[in-house]
């Protein structure tokens, strides 16, 4: 049996339209640490392309790069024809636009744990491919994917992309892993929230900050515990007005005594939830 709870918008809001969200580098056990500030837009460094031929799989490797260097976030990154599509990110990062050109066959891109990437700008997939993107965890430590708007506009995820949130299998519960939109919408991406497996464990996280953030037309499915005493997914949208938008989530059960997710948390505002069992 599972839940289904459809978000259908009641309108946008425009509370901090002029705030951004700094400190996209690193999450420590979890939390990620950042700053909000104001800020004025950006504009891009250059284009840099994955290689066809590349060294070896780690995003972090500079000889990976058609620029000789790793991307940072004024830089749009292209991914197009490559002999190398399971990309591991081993230490953080950060872009401003993600393409997935029109000839890129799927992508695989893992952020191992203590590891993530950050966006500030939009994710394109051009491609006839559905793209991957993993965020890992070893138990105690877990991987994110932080998505932040630093501009006015509007950006969003632009084609068939999923995301995949790896519970924490550990005793360290005070953090969960974390996928997070700030100023972001989530446009047609899927998102699964993996529940956890051990006692104690953690499930994963999709949160939606601040007002420009929507969920749009996104799927996310919150996995239940597969173990008594472990939590399942989970998403929340908790501060200052984020928009439902048309989002489809779904909680699935837990087995073996473990907790089904608390769908929803935080207060929802620009939506309503109807629940269908």
């Amino acid at each position: 049996m599972k839940a289904k709870v459809t978000m259908k918008t009641l309108g946008n809001t425009a509370l901090g339209r002029h705030l951004g969200f700094l400190g996209l580098g690193k999450l420590l056990n979890g939390l990620l640490l950042g700053s909000l500030l104001l800020l004025t837009q950006v504009s891009r460094a250059e284009s840099i392309s994955w290689l066809a031929d590349p060294v070896d799989n780690n995003w972090n490797n500079p000889a990976n790069w058609s620029s000789g260097r790793v991307p940072n976030g004024l830089d749009e990154v292209l991914l197009g024809i490559s002999t190398i599509r399971n990309l591991s990110i081993t230490e953080p990062a950060s872009v401003a636009d993600l393409v997935f050109e029109t000839d890129a066959q799927a992508y695989i891109i893992t952020a191992q744990p203590g590891a993530g990437l950050g966006f500030s700008y939009d994710i394109f997939n051009d491609s006839a491919f559905v793209q991957n993107f993993v965020a890992a965890s070893d138990g105690e430590t877990s991987a994110y994917f932080s998505l932040n708007d630093d501009t006015t506009s509007d950006n969003t995820i632009i084609g068939a992309v999923t995301f995949t949130q790896h519970a924490r299998n550990g005793s360290n519960s005070e953090a969960p892993p974390l996928i997070q939109f700030v100023f972001y919408d989530a446009g047609d991406a899927t998102i699964h929230n993996l529940g956890a497996s051990v006692p104690g464990g953690v499930g994963g996280l999709t949160s939606f900050f601040y007002g420009r953030a929507s969920a749009e037309t996104c799927t996310i499915i919150n996995d239940g515990a597969t173990v008594a005493g472990a939590a399942g997914g989970h998403t929340d949208f908790p501060i200052n007005s984020p928009d439902a938008g048309n989002a489809t989530i779904t909680a699935q059960e837990g087995t073996n005594g473990g907790r089904r997710p608390d769908n929803l948390s935080g207060q929802l505002f620009g939506g309503e939830c109807d629940s269908h069992s």
